[in-house]
């Protein structure tokens, strides 16, 4: 203000000495132009003052908000995880229905040190509905079977005659064959993984093209030392990967419904009892595919009980 009152001291001395009601005019608009603009310049700084406050507190408040953020995301991670490791430790839990069991079975047949007991329909479990599953499968069992000198596998499986018997109750037959040919897995299999230029149209030649792959994976795997394979001539309620008697894979095939649900299990009553079935069957299997024919058992229906 003292700029303005000596401003308005130096326009009054003008107003003395002017000649002209002109130039008196000019000094008093000057005056009062260069007042509002003071008093606008205050303003205008005051709100700028202002805004910056606003603006700091804003962005404080938005660092805080983002810090929160990130601390319950935090919580939420850990939390997930307890709950993750709580289910896995639990003794005994649902996998779901195969092949969605191939991971589970890759992990326990990996984990094996001594022992490792296998109960199943096909040496080949799964190389049809899960391919790459199954390759997996396969090749841990190898590793296995490469660095132990002595037989610590055990592979209990069905004989051809029972092998063919499941396969039509898994598949329909040749009356259910049509639908199967038009199915997702059928095309993936024989299209994109082998790239057959002429796929089986008839049920016997898919059948026929089955039974051959079983025959190369079990040539493979007898080549090891590490492993045993036995054959039996009557089906198995249950399915088993069992390994050093710790920890297993149990899968049930639902009658009537033509799918199998798995569990897996650390429970030593169930380790104990699996085994407890696993050494009876394996004793009741002759250790060589081919048999006398006087020998032979026939094969009986599936829904008998191993």
């Amino acid at each position: 203000m003292d700029y303005v009152f000596a401003l308005f001291e130096y326009f009054l001395h003008a107003l003395h000495v002017a000649s002209e009601p002109v130039t008196v005019t000019l000094a008093i608009i000057a005056i009062v132009y260069a007042a509002i603009q003071k008093r606008e310049s205050r303003q205008l700084l005051h709100s700028s003052n202002e805004l910056k406050k606003e603006a700091d507190e804003l962005e404080k408040n938005t660092k805080s908000h983002t810090e929160e953020m990130t601390v319950q995301r935090k919580a939420m991670e850990s939390l997930t995880g307890d709950m993750r490791s709580i289910a896995s430790s639990m003794s005994t839990h649902y996998l779901g229905v195969f092949p969605k069991n191939m991971d589970d079975i890759c992990e326990v047949v990996s984990k094996t040190d001594r022992t490792l007991d296998i109960q199943v329909d096909l040496v080949a479990y799964g190389h049809y509905s899960n391919p790459e599953g199954f390759q997996k499968y396969i090749e841990r069992i190898e590793t296995i079977a490469k660095t132990t000198p002595h037989p610590i596998i055990r592979l209990l499986v069905y004989s051809d005659e029972t092998a063919q018997a499941g396969r039509k109750w898994q598949f329909g037959g040749s009356d259910e064959f049509t639908k199967e040919k038009e199915s997702e897995r059928f095309r993936r299999y024989f299209r994109e993984l082998y790239k057959c230029a002429n796929p089986p149209e008839t049920y016997d030649e898919f059948v026929d093209f089955m039974a051959k792959k079983q025959r190369e994976c079990r040539s493979r795997l007898e080549q090891y030392q590490a492993v045993e394979i036995r054959y039996a001539t009557f089906p198995f309620r249950m399915f088993l990967w069992m390994e050093d008697e710790e920890e297993a894979v149990f899968a049930f095939e639902m009658y009537g419904k033509n799918r199998t649900i798995s569990f897996r299990t650390r429970d030593g009553n169930l380790i104990h009892t699996f085994g407890s079935v696993f050494d009876q069957n394996w004793k009741d299997c002759a250790p060589k595919v081919a048999l006398a024919e006087s020998e032979r058992k026939p094969p009986q229906s599936l829904a008998r009980a191993s």
